[in-house]
């Protein structure tokens, strides 16, 4: 998975057959039902700007391990 981030972006969302997209203001993440995982990367975004990569070890829906590299 990769996720961008934009401060600046216009447009319309288009249909995928990955789930229903919709815009979520930032204050409203952490309130989402998201993969433990997510939450780390969801932190990161929001709270540096550094870039960074992240890989997510999961046992089925437990996350086991994971690592995380700045750059």
């Amino acid at each position: 998975m990769y996720v961008f981030t934009s401060n600046d972006f216009t447009g319309d969302l288009k249909e995928c057959n990955e789930g229903d997209l919709k815009w979520v203001d930032k204050k409203e993440i952490t309130k989402l039902n998201t993969w433990e995982g997510d939450k780390i990367f969801i932190e990161k975004l929001q709270n540096d700007d550094r870039f960074f990569t992240v890989k997510f070890e999961y046992d089925g829906e437990k996350l086991l391990r994971y690592e995380l590299k700045e750059y």
